[in-house]
């Protein structure tokens, strides 16, 4: 008698932690796997991005692309002093650029 009430009490919880964005089991869908490299051949570098903390991944992530195409995007330790002057030239390139 109880148990059809506790399963949709159970499937009610998961069904509100799915839409709140998070994952039922707690899992996080970060892209980087452990902390990152500290440093990246800057000749190299083709283009980065900064994902910020988000309710799928609860750290940031710095994400390297390479010019060379064998080459696969890696991810850099946001707190690595590297990663660190790459954001602060692309802020200060991109605070530089004038609006038309």
């Amino acid at each position: 008698m109880y148990r059809p009430v506790i399963l949709v009490l159970c499937s009610l919880i998961l069904l509100q932690a799915c839409v709140q964005g998070m994952s039922p089991l707690g899992m996080r869908r970060c892209l980087c796997k452990g902390p990152g490299a500290n440093y990246a051949d800057l000749k190299q570098i083709k283009k980065f991005e900064v994902f910020p903390p988000s309710s799928k991944c609860e750290k940031m992530e710095v994400i390297v692309k390479f010019k060379h195409r064998g080459r696969r995007g890696m991810c850099l330790n946001p707190d690595s002093k590297f990663a660190k002057k790459l954001m602060e030239f692309a802020k200060k390139k991109s605070s530089g650029k004038k609006e038309n």
